[in-house]
């Protein structure tokens, strides 16, 4: 079922393979001038293929099974949503994706597992909430609410939102502080603790929705989020 914010663009459950081909490739391009990514793969000419070959693996490791992947209607971005108590993935499936990892980041790739087990050590255990693995809209159409409308399928259907360490930069649709998008949604920043990647990287963000809530309906789920790029 398509989920949008208003009369945003329209968004769907990734289904088929040219869809997930089209989700890689649109996070690759948001990715390719993100300071956490230009610290891990700083080769300018060879990132935008390392990505999309980081990205394409991701996609058909953990989806169904530990992500859902949502797509605009043109391909243009994509989300990578992990349900509650299914964000940790285990060893095994980890370890399945060891050589095209090591295709991807070559002898960068100690310095990859040392950023995931950073980030999972700040990544909050309780209560179970739904994560937002990655998030990114191409350059060209950033800053066109389609980040909003990927967000949508989860945030229509709850009342509350804990968004823990979002990281931003400084090109794209991107200034400084939250993207443009959060704010639009009621948020604000307060201070984390999160790691950072790179000296460039923005600073991160706790962000809280914009209506009351009560945090002990069953119903509710927080969310966090560990990197976009709208």
């Amino acid at each position: 079922m398509d989920g949008a914010i208003g009369s945003g663009p329209a968004v769907r459950p990734a289904e088929t393979a040219s869809e997930r081909e089209a989700a890689a490739e649109a996070l690759a391009l948001a990715f390719s001038g993100d300071p956490c990514w230009e610290h891990l793969l700083p080769d300018d000419r060879r990132r935008p293929e390392q990505l999309l070959a980081y990205f394409t693996s991701e996609i058909e490791t953990l989806t169904p099974d530990y992500r859902e992947l949502w797509v605009t209607e043109d391909g243009a971005g994509a989300a990578l949503w992990a349900p509650p108590g299914r964000w940790r993935v285990p060893m095994g499936v980890t370890a399945g994706e060891a050589r095209r990892m090591i295709g991807v980041f070559g002898r960068r790739l100690p310095l990859g597992l040392w950023t995931i087990l950073r980030l999972e050590r700040h990544h909050p255990k309780s209560p179970k909430h739904w994560y937002l693995h990655y998030l990114g809209v191409e350059p060209r159409l950033q800053g066109k609410g389609l980040g909003s409308a990927l967000m949508a399928p989860v945030l229509d259907r709850y009342d509350w939102i804990d968004l823990d360490r979002i990281s931003g930069r400084s090109t794209g649709a991107l200034d400084d502080g939250l993207p443009p998008n959060y704010e639009s949604l009621g948020t604000v920043p307060s201070a984390s603790s999160a790691p950072r990647c790179g000296s460039k990287s923005r600073p991160n963000a706790r962000v809280r929705s914009r209506s009351s809530c009560s945090d002990n309906s069953a119903s509710r789920r927080p969310i966090c989020t560990a990197a976009t790029d709208l």
